[in-house]
């Protein structure tokens, strides 16, 4: 057991526990008393009225509601809006091109192959509006709009695979679209996933 002289404030060990009382320093003569355990530090209260910060948002500071949770993304536990908004925000940064490379860039790590395929149906109005279009030799822009509209959505698909595999560019896309039976259209959209750094990072390793 330790024991702490109390003028000259040294440690000592003293194991006989039956020369615990009366027991002096030797090195000034001063009475020892038994050290006292250091108290732990008190901790700094969560953020957000007292509650703990691991069921509110490390963003907003948000409580999640009775239905809904928080949202682990790059360790950090987000709201789903916060985890929304961070998730468009990474995939801004992801890079497609339907070329084999992205000019000034190289590729550190080919990660696969992956494809998005989706199929719209165009509809009795849109069916409608075609056929008067064609009639009088116009563009049919509700077609249009449903296989913009579609295409945007393979590409945000393709990146978001992108993004759960850890590439950070989709390179050599290629499009196609199918007829099926029933005004059904369907649009495939593939590339090749891979990591790219800019060419000087690359020339240095």
């Amino acid at each position: 057991m330790k024991y702490e002289c109390q003028d000259c404030t040294k440690t000592c060990d003293i194991e006989d526990e039956t020369r615990q009382e009366g027991l002096t320093c030797k090195e000034c003569g001063g009475r020892l008393w038994p050290k006292k355990k250091p108290e732990p530090e008190p901790q700094p209260e969560a953020q957000g009225r007292g509650r703990t910060s691991a069921n509110r948002c490390t963003k907003c500071d948000a409580k999640p509601g009775l239905l809904s949770e928080l949202v682990v993304f790059n360790g950090e536990r987000l709201c789903k809006t916060c985890a929304k908004t961070a998730t468009e925000k990474a995939l801004s940064k992801i890079v497609i091109t339907t070329t084999n490379n992205v000019d000034g860039y190289e590729v550190q790590r080919y990660v696969g192959i992956e494809s998005v395929e989706i199929v719209i149906g165009t509809g009795l109005f849109s069916e409608f509006g075609g056929d008067i279009s064609d009639f009088f030799g116009l563009r049919s822009t509700g077609f249009e709009k449903k296989l913009q509209d579609a295409k945007q959505a393979a590409f945000k698909g393709l990146k978001y695979l992108a993004f759960q595999q850890g590439a950070n560019a989709v390179v050599g896309i290629d499009i196609d679209y199918t007829e099926f039976s029933g005004n059904r259209i369907g649009l495939i959209v593939n590339g090749t996933l891979v990591s790219i750094v800019p060419e000087s990072d690359q020339t240095e390793e």
